[in-house]
């Protein structure tokens, strides 16, 4: 399968279109079809390695879904399972690790490429130089090549990614034990590892790479188009006038603008991303986190406890019962307020006794 890929794009793509390009250029057509044709085979390559690994990832993990929806029950099988999900987790991370700086630069070069091509495009459209000057159809051409590995490559991450994360979804839906204190504590636990373990592909951790990054290209390529379309028509005025003196020049103004605005949007969507990320945390742990108040974890101590001893007397005592006990009771914080004894069961006198059987003989 990887062959079949490396042919079909290194040579289909890459190789017949830009042989195209290198006809049109008055130059050495090898020497510069070596120059433009070699890096992108690299580069080609790199990606074509980093899908097949990360549809190698997703079939494992597919099958551990498959698994985990044929069994009802919690057993081991499915902790085995569990298990062999964090590993393909933490090697689906490892591959981004070592991926991630050439995922940086391809994303970084294709925003480019599309952005300067576009305008390149539809500058010698509008001004009727596409016969003139082929540069708009090579133009178009990288634009195409380059939106379609950034398309892919979002596809190929969020197909990852979506399968990883799915487990989390399905293993609620397994049946427990509620008798087996064991099973329960390691279904809670694996549940919490599942839940907290979610698989994301990063660019060096500055941008998720899925389908919502398809989106935030195109705002991104079409504020670059408002912002840097003068500064462009004039960049490409002078070239096509030959007009080298002020190239430089205007040139470093372009690069300027492209940094800047790269730069500020950037900036701002990585900030924002992480405040949003770190004020839902803190009110996720703020909601789990309650103060209660327990004797030994048995039970809390609180209104709820006082409801809890009547109705267990309710059940347990009759109603002369809960009389005693009450008239007990108050007493009994009437003696130790006045000095005497606190012992609720056995009085705080012998005169308080008599009273009290006085009292309780009128409510029988």
């Amino acid at each position: 399968m990887i062959l079949v890929l490396l042919v079909i794009v290194n040579l289909g793509l890459n190789g017949l279109i830009d042989w195209y390009t290198v006809c049109l250029v008055p130059l050495n057509p090898y020497q510069f079809f070596l120059a433009v044709q070699y890096p992108r085979i690299v580069v080609s390559t790199f990606n074509i390695v980093f899908y097949m690994y990360t549809l190698i990832l997703e079939e494992r993990f597919k099958l551990i879904n498959l698994i985990i929806k044929q069994e009802e029950f919690f057993s081991p099988k499915i902790k085995r399972m569990v298990l062999l999900h964090k590993t393909l987790v933490r090697v689906a991370k490892s591959l981004n690790q070592v991926f991630a700086p050439q995922l940086l630069l391809w994303v970084l070069l294709g925003v480019m490429v599309v952005t300067v091509d576009l305008h390149v495009f539809f500058f010698t459209l509008f001004n009727k130089l596409l016969g003139q000057y082929p540069v708009g159809i090579v133009g178009v051409k990288n634009a195409s090549l380059f939106i379609f590995d950034l398309i892919f490559l979002s596809f190929r991450c969020t197909k990852l990614c979506k399968e990883a994360n799915k487990t989390a979804f399905l293993w609620y839906h397994i049946k427990i034990d509620r008798e087996d204190e064991e099973a329960r504590d390691d279904f809670i636990k694996l549940g919490i590892k599942l839940s907290n373990d979610k698989l994301e592909i990063t660019a060096c951790r500055l941008f998720k790479i899925d389908n919502s990054l398809i989106l935030d290209l195109l705002v991104f390529i079409t504020i670059n188009f408002v912002v840097l379309l003068g500064d462009l028509y004039v960049t490409l005025y002078i070239i096509l006038t030959n007009n080298q003196a002020k190239y430089c020049t205007t040139l470093i103004g372009l690069i300027k603008n492209c940094v800047i605005v790269i730069f500020e949007l950037y900036y701002l969507s990585h900030v924002c991303q992480n405040v949003s990320t770190e004020v839902i945390g803190n009110i996720l742990r703020l909601m789990h986190r309650r103060f209660e108040i327990t004797a030994l974890r048995l039970f809390t101590i609180d209104n709820k406890l006082l409801f809890g001893v009547l109705a267990y007397y309710s059940t347990t005592c009759d109603i002369a019962t809960i009389l005693d006990f009450w008239v007990r009771c108050v007493l009994s914080l009437h003696c130790a307020a006045v000095g005497g004894s606190a012992n609720i069961m056995s009085g705080c006198s012998t005169s308080t006794s008599t009273n009290i059987n006085t009292k309780l003989f009128w409510l029988y």
